[in-house]
């Protein structure tokens, strides 16, 4: 959690008489920024402008030592036009920093009294009320690091520990990619988690080992940008079924772009890949088989 107090402004800290306003400084993972201020008219801090905005509950706030985790929920109606229910539905919120000014809204120009910085984790949409739950600095102190010796490969296709081409071919010539998908229909109807792919536009060669475990992203749409993981492909029926569903409606003038998969097994990035050298797993690492054997005498 980054706190800061300025020196100029530490004395309204400890006045009498209480005019704090909050504002927040809101910056998605694709650079869009928002500003808001929970007062009733604009506010400049540090030469950026806060617009006013309403129907919006925090929960209680404390400030936590040793680094332990410091969360804090926000929940309340959609009072802005630049926050949409299609940007929060579509998940664009995820990992966007929060920055948190407490000022005096009467003196704004002297700068913050307290300042705090979040990242948000989650968003829900309950059809009447927004809910963003955001973590502290400590959230990014809890990931594992390092590697762990498995004899599966540990990376993932087509990054730089791989080094797979995905713009180039597999086993057979096929396209790692195929662009330009067109879209029969979904499966599930409003479930929007199975696609039915148009077979003009995606080769009967592809078996259902290909796509499994591959990435779906839509070039068209109302989804267009998102980017789904694909659980199961029938290659007779050109069926796509994904981990999760998609906000959006999909209809038979969305296109999308799909990509094979990898079960990460030695054997597929050697048969399919033909990416031995650059595989990253151990499959000779000896399994509880092993350990546990009693060994005769």
């Amino acid at each position: 959690m980054a706190l800061t107090i300025s020196r100029t402004t530490a004395e309204f800290s400890t006045a009498r008489s209480k005019r704090f306003a909050y504002c927040y400084k809101i910056v998605r993972q694709d650079g869009t920024t928002f500003r808001f201020s929970s007062h009733d008219r604009k506010l400049t801090v540090d030469g950026e402008t806060y617009t006013p905005v309403a129907g919006v509950d925090g929960s209680a706030k404390r400030k936590e030592s040793a680094l332990k985790q410091h969360d804090v929920e926000f929940r309340g109606v959609i009072s802005a036009t630049a926050i949409t229910s299609s940007d929060l539905r579509a998940g664009r919120y995820r990992d966007a920093v929060v920055t948190e000014k407490i000022v005096d809204w009467r003196y704004p120009f002297a700068g913050p009294i307290a300042t705090s910085i979040y990242w948000i984790g989650d968003v829900r949409f309950t059809g009447e009320v927004w809910e963003a739950e955001v973590a502290g600095l400590s959230r990014w102190l809890q990931h594992k690091v390092g590697s762990v010796y498995t004899r599966v490969c540990d990376a993932v296709l087509g990054d730089a520990r791989c080094k797979f081409n995905l713009a180039g071919t597999i086993a057979g010539g096929l396209p790692a990619t195929v662009s330009g998908v067109g879209v029969l229909g979904t499966v599930d109807g409003e479930k929007r988690r199975i696609v039915r792919a148009d077979p003009a536009t995606l080769s009967a060669a592809y078996t259902a080992a290909h796509f499994l475990h591959g990435k779906l992203t839509w070039t068209a749409g109302a989804n267009v940008g998102l980017i789904g993981d694909v659980r199961l492909y029938t290659a007779a029926t050109r069926e796509i079924e994904l981990q999760l569903p998609f906000p959006f409606e999909i209809t038979t003038s969305d296109v999308f772009t799909i990509t094979v998969g990898c079960n990460k097994l030695r054997s597929t990035c050697i048969s399919t890949f033909s990416n031995l050298v650059n595989f990253r797993g151990d499959p000779f690492l000896p399994g509880t088989d092993k350990v546990l054997r009693i060994t005769p005498g």
